[in-house]
């Protein structure tokens, strides 16, 4: 059984971005004061949310008001960056080569193209494990099978 959706005005979804963007500020701050990048950790996935209902509901929520929260989200991941690799490199600041929306991009295509690949290797295995045919043919295919599971 499913659960129903519910609609959300665009008001209430502006009003669940910037709750969550003030959470992620309080988790960004305990983790500064803390020294605790389990905080900033926390921090960003509140922010990636954030950024994933403006980019989920951006024919819902005002443009002007999506746009001013992803770039809050964007600007705090980034500061919660420099303070993570700050604490674990000592160094005090290094600059990306690239914005962190277009790293964001780019890390979401990567990620596809592994989804796909890895979806394309678990048919592929499927096939091997289900294969019909003679007694010879089935135990190469498991032969096949087994020895890609075991160096996956």
């Amino acid at each position: 059984m499913s659960d129903p959706q519910v609609q959300e005005t665009p008001e209430q979804l502006a009003e669940l971005g910037a709750v969550l963007l003030d959470l992620a500020k309080s988790k960004q701050k305990a983790g500064a004061s803390a020294q605790d990048l389990s905080l900033y950790t926390a921090a960003a996935i509140l922010y990636q949310h954030v950024l994933s209902i403006c980019e989920q509901n951006k024919d819902v929520i005002d443009n002007s008001q999506a746009k001013a929260l992803a770039d809050t989200a964007c600007q705090e991941l980034a500061q919660i960056e420099q303070s993570m690799l700050g604490q674990a490199t000592g160094a005090e600041a290094i600059t990306p080569k690239e914005p962190l929306p277009a790293r964001i991009a780019k890390d979401k295509a990567a990620s596809e193209e592994i989804r796909q690949e890895a979806r394309q290797e678990a048919a592929s295995l499927s096939k091997l494990r289900d294969k019909q045919g003679s007694a010879e043919e089935v135990r190469y295919a498991e032969v096949e099978y087994i020895s890609s599971r075991i160096f996956l």
